[in-house]
């Protein structure tokens, strides 16, 4: 009987949200849905308590008879807390009391979140955006007491209090959030209706967190419109605002994934031009960049150790001054070059010794720098892009040791593997007889390629 009353009650309501967050998580993640239940109910029910208090008085006064009184805390005068009686009686059964015991991982949180967001009964007595619910499943996922979770929409979110007018000013933005994800529903690419899509949650969460204004939105077109208009074919703002939010460094992170043994990538810069002249090995790529001569030499190999003869070694620096060739007006090329490893993958070329510089501060990047209080320097680096067939293509930068900007990098590039000594000489002769009248400096950087995962092994390559 008890079991036909349970099947006519859910029946007849559905699904509650907590149920539609077990469900998610045990088909995404594949934790156990009994136990997921026991952990969410409690703060599910915290959650919506704002929305339904009649109904979690209700609930209240229907556990108050159980004997958790020692356990727990009083939410007012003659009042329990449902949620921590809930809480309560889990812990006295032995029931794991967080997320992260059934091995869910807390960067599958904001996943999880996204999920979850479009199964959302429509009758939740308290709007539950993306990050509301990324909220309530950080708490659940760390086992933190269920009074600590906030009801319904995160702090900030909307006008405070849980009464009509702020759930209504919720309903509003999460419809036009929901409006322009539809929207992007029907793309033919799988790829791109995610990323889309993604984007979309995260720009409209951004928003909302924040309580964009409408000058500040007036405020962030204007500086996207210039940026826009200071880009062409020689100086790329965009790149550089990329570089100086991190997200230049983040995504070669995500794309150039450690491999033991090989090179570390950073960041490719704003100033790399294809059509760079080729130069033999051994030969100059200085061209019209002024500054004191540099010997840099070293071998390509694969992390097993072979040598890897004819790999593309693509390089490119400022001169003395900060200045790279296509900062400056009359079209010269110099500080730029590529050649090609040698049969038992050395290389070899002379350029200049790398100077630190600023990255062009004088556009919209620039006043972004400023109004942070972070300067626009980069500590003194030579550019590095290397290919060879079955290989990951490096991009890379190697740093001069002992430049006071390598704490401080604009781009945050800078990586300790990367630092690299230069070593100083008198004038005279250089390593390959070259005669020099003038103090020239020499740097050893031996490149280490990761194998592509589908590129067969070779014996001796």
């Amino acid at each position: 009987y008890g079991a036909y009353l349970a099947g006519t009650a859910f029946a007849v309501t559905g699904s509650g949200l907590h149920h539609k967050i077990c469900h998610v998580l045990g088909g995404r993640y594949g934790l156990p849905h009994a136990q997921t239940h026991a952990i969410m109910l409690p703060y599910v029910l915290a959650f919506n308590a704002p929305g339904a208090p009649d109904a979690a008085q209700r609930i209240a006064q229907a556990l108050a008879g159980a004997d958790l009184a020692g356990d727990l805390a009083s939410t007012g005068p003659g009042t329990l807390d449902p949620a921590a009686v809930l809480q309560a009686l889990a812990a006295r059964l032995g029931l794991p009391r967080g997320l992260r015991d059934f091995g869910l991982h807390e960067e599958q949180l904001a996943e999880a979140a996204r999920l979850i967001e479009p199964v959302v009964p429509a009758d939740n007595p308290v709007p539950a955006g993306a990050a509301a619910l990324q909220a309530l499943l950080r708490h659940a996922w760390a086992g933190d007491p269920a009074s600590t979770v906030p009801g319904g929409p995160m702090a900030g979110s909307v006008p405070a209090g849980p009464g009509p007018a702020a759930r209504e000013q919720e309903a509003r933005e999460e419809a036009v959030t929901a409006e322009v994800l539809a929207s992007f529903g029907g793309a033919a690419a799988p790829r791109y209706r995610e990323i889309m899509q993604s984007l979309v949650r995260h720009l409209h969460a951004f928003a909302r967190e924040v309580r964009l204004t409408e000058a500040e939105w007036e405020q962030a077109i204007g500086f996207l419109t210039r940026a826009g208009h200071i880009t062409d074919d020689r100086r790329q703002e965009f790149i550089l605002l990329s570089d100086v939010l991190g997200l230049s460094m983040l995504t070669v992170a995500i794309n150039a994934p450690a491999s033991a043994g090989a090179t570390e990538s950073t960041v490719v810069g704003p100033f790399f031009v294809s059509g760079a002249p080729e130069v033999p090995l051994g030969g100059d790529i200085a061209g019209e960049a002024k500054g004191r001569p540099c010997y840099v030499s070293g071998t390509v190999r694969g992390t097993e150790g072979e040598p890897l003869p004819g790999a593309r070694i693509e390089v490119w620096e400022s001169d003395e001054d900060g200045f790279y060739d296509v900062q400056y007006p009359d079209g010269r090329t110099g500080g730029r070059g590529w050649l090609r490893s040698a049969p038992d993958g050395g290389y070899r070329f002379w350029s200049v010794r790398p100077a630190p510089y600023p990255i062009p501060d004088d556009g919209p990047v620039g006043d972004l720098l400023t109004a942070a209080g972070r300067g626009p320097m980069r500590p003194a680096h030579l550019h590095f892009k290397v290919d060879t067939p079955g290989y990951r293509t490096l991009i890379t930068h190697i740093f001069v040791a002992g430049d006071p900007y390598l704490d401080r990098d604009a781009v945050f590039g800078v990586k300790d593997s990367l630092i690299t000594d230069f070593a100083e000489h008198p004038p005279g002769p250089g390593p390959d007889g070259r005669l020099l009248d003038e103090p020239w400096t020499s740097v050893t950087f031996d490149i280490v390629l990761a194998r592509l995962a589908s590129a067969p092994h070779l014996p001796g390559a």
